[in-house]
């Protein structure tokens, strides 16, 4: 369990820097209100999703602006801007402008992207739902060092902050 606490400073980091670097960067290619202007052709999965925040923030009474609909779409929302079928315009103007430390080598190599992302959603998915990861293969460490590198990709300067709170290598070392 001290294991799997300790990464959640990680996919929080990873997660709200992620949502936040694409708003960032869609706002400036596609308007601000990128999420439901249709500049973007979402497919249905997305399109339900933001519909389906958009009804649970009325149905909570509050205001349905796009940073409560930004807030309100999960970590698979973000991670699927990614998949095959967005490779085009869009993707590849958010991967070039949202992912400033990738090199660019990788960054023209969407399916890294993709495969990490998707592995990291799962790995969170793992955490969250209290399964054991202790004895996950390719190990737990490995893992982790691929969640910081995403970070790197996103925001060196969150690589670096959590590297100062993180408490993942203690609880690491004391595994079963």
């Amino acid at each position: 369990m001290q294991l799997s606490e300790s990464l959640y400073l990680a996919f929080h980091i990873f997660e709200v820097n992620l949502r936040n670097k694409i708003h960032e960067v869609a706002s400036i290619h596609f308007g601000t209100d990128w999420l439901v202007n249709g500049n973007v052709k979402f497919n249905d999965f997305h399109n339900n999703k933001i519909q389906s925040a958009m009804k649970d923030l009325k149905n909570k009474g509050k205001p349905v602006e796009i940073p409560r609909i930004i807030a309100e779409l999960n970590l698979g929302f973000w991670t699927a801007l990614f998949d095959h079928e967005y490779f085009n315009d869009f993707t590849t103007k958010i991967v070039i402008d949202s992912l400033l430390n990738l090199s660019k080598a990788t960054k023209k190599r969407n399916l890294k992207i993709r495969s990490r992302f998707r592995n990291i959603r799962k790995l969170r998915n793992r955490v969250f739902h209290f399964e054991p990861i202790w004895n996950l293969q390719p190990s737990i460490r490995l893992k982790y060092d691929e969640l910081i590198e995403a970070i790197s990709w996103i925001s060196t300067d969150m690589e670096k902050w959590l590297a100062s709170f993180s408490r993942f290598d203690e609880n690491e070392n004391n595994k079963p």
